[in-house]
Order: C-alpha cells, then sequence, then structure tokens
C-alpha cells in the first residue's frame, strides 16, 4: 500500500507592508559589518529581501509560495536541508505561529547560525493587554480566532494559519535549548493605543498577584527569573502588536 500524497499546498499568506518590525530588524542588520549573509524565512513576498539586497546585504530569500524564482523552496516544519553556521544572521517574522511544532523550527535556525550570529524572531505577541482582554471576554487570543482556521491533515504542505500561540516565556525556553540567548525585544505597532488607561489600571490592579508569582521560584533560579521579570513586564511586551526578538547564538 502506497502513502497517501501530501496535499497541495495554496500560496501562504504574506503581508504586502513593510512593518515596523521589519524597519527595526533591517536597522540593525544595517549596522553589522562587511555584506553579512541572512536568511530570510519565510520570505513572503519578498519586501524584506529586496530592503535588505538594497542596503548591500547578502539576503537569501526562503518560502514555499514559489512568488520567485530565486526562492529556496524550504519546508519550515522539516528539518532545513542547509548547513550549520552558514548565515550570518537569520530572520523569521510572523513564521512559527503557522506551525505545530514551532520549537523544531527555532532550534534549526539557531543551529544554521554562526556562534556569535543573530536570530530575529516575530511572533503575535498574546502577551499585550488587548490580547488578554480579548480573552477575558471570548475565550480566544488576539490573532487566534479558531473559527477562522480550517481542518487540516498532517501533511498538509499550505499555510494552516495561526494555529500555534506562543508565550514569552515558552519562546525563552525553546532558544535557551537549542542555544541562544534572547538579547533585546525590539519596538513594533502598539495595539489600541486609546486603551492605554484601562491598560494601566489593569497592570496596577495585577501588580500584588504578579508579584506573589515572581517570588515564587526556587533561590537557585533568582537571576533567571529576574531576567523573566523584565521580559514579561517590558512595555513593549505590554502593548506590542508582535513580539520581535533578538537572539544571540551562544559561543
Amino acid at each position: 500500500m502506497t502513502a497517501a500524497p501530501p496535499e497541495a499546498a495554496p500560496a501562504f499568506i504574506a503581508s504586502h507592508s513593510f512593518t515596523p518590525y521589519m524597519q527595526a530588524i533591517l536597522a540593525e542588520l544595517q549596522a553589522l559589518p562587511g555584506s553579512p549573509r541572512v536568511l530570510d524565512l519565510p520570505a513572503g513576498r519578498g519586501q524584506f529581501t529586496d530592503a535588505l539586497r538594497a542596503a548591500g546585504i547578502d539576503a537569501v530569500p526562503a518560502d514555499l509560495n514559489g512568488l520567485r524564482e530565486d526562492y529556496l523552496p524550504l519546508d519550515m516544519s522539516s528539518a532545513l536541508p542547509l548547513e550549520d553556521a552558514s548565515f550570518d544572521a537569520v530572520v523569521c517574522t510572523e513564521g512559527l505561529e503557522h506551525l505545530l511544532a514551532p520549537q523544531e523550527l527555532v532550534a534549526e535556525l539557531v543551529r544554521i547560525t554562526k556562534p556569535g550570529g543573530l536570530v530575529y524572531l516575530s511572533i503575535p505577541n498574546v502577551h499585550n493587554f488587548y490580547s488578554r482582554l480579548q480573552f477575558l471576554f471570548t475565550g480566544t487570543l488576539f490573532q487566534f480566532q479558531a473559527y477562522d482556521i480550517p481542518d487540516t491533515t498532517r501533511n498538509h504542505l499550505g499555510d494552516r494559519g495561526h494555529v500555534s500561540p506562543i508565550t514569552l516565556p515558552q519562546l525563552r525556553w525553546w532558544c535557551w535549548m537549542a542555544g541562544a540567548e534572547v538579547e533585546e525585544l525590539l519596538p513594533d505597532k502598539e495595539k489600541r493605543r486609546s486603551l492605554k488607561p484601562l491598560y494601566w489600571l489593569l497592570h496596577q490592579l495585577g501588580r500584588p498577584w504578579r508579584g506573589r508569582l515572581e517570588r515564587s521560584g526556587p533561590e537557585e533560579l533568582s537571576e533567571r527569573n529576574q531576567g523573566l521579570k523584565s521580559l514579561i513586564n517590558n512595555k513593549k511586551t505590554l502593548y506590542s502588536r508582535s513580539l520581535v526578538l533578538r537572539l544571540r547564538h551562544k559561543l
């Protein structure tokens, strides 16, 4: 008996815009010396790759959508057929949440980045106050509306949509396991800025409960937990539409 063929792969969803987080990542990559080799996965419609190349950066775009002939046809849900330490930096914006096992791609991205090199990740921010309010009143997270997601088989090759909400501690742990450290959160557009007075009130109301949780860990984890506390309570975490992280592959 032969195995059933994989489902056909329709074009992946891709943004037309050049987002604030793309601008922030581009500015950092432009500051790297020489002409760094950078993987852009998923490349989407190619606007970020084009901006990298215009800045003199050796950009390598990859995507399954087949929109451009220069795209490497890499499947983010499988092991990447690329050599260890083959890129100075890797950029994966709005890709992890489309995967059933995003931690496996995180490990692959760190693997193909040179020691000391950079990995940039962006994911929908389920920590921001707007997402918290949406979950409180609807039972669904911001940018993860279950009613929009079709049922797909395990061997589906197309875009599943936003199927994997990822928390910041979860992503930090995956990066640490893969051999990378979170260095910085980068800025992105704020979600529903007009609700900031309400957000401030919610933040103050949660302070006692939050404090008890932050002090609950064992003493040997106190330094790590201080870092987690700073990440979770960062203004970019509380307000930004997306979480944008800069990682460094540890030497």
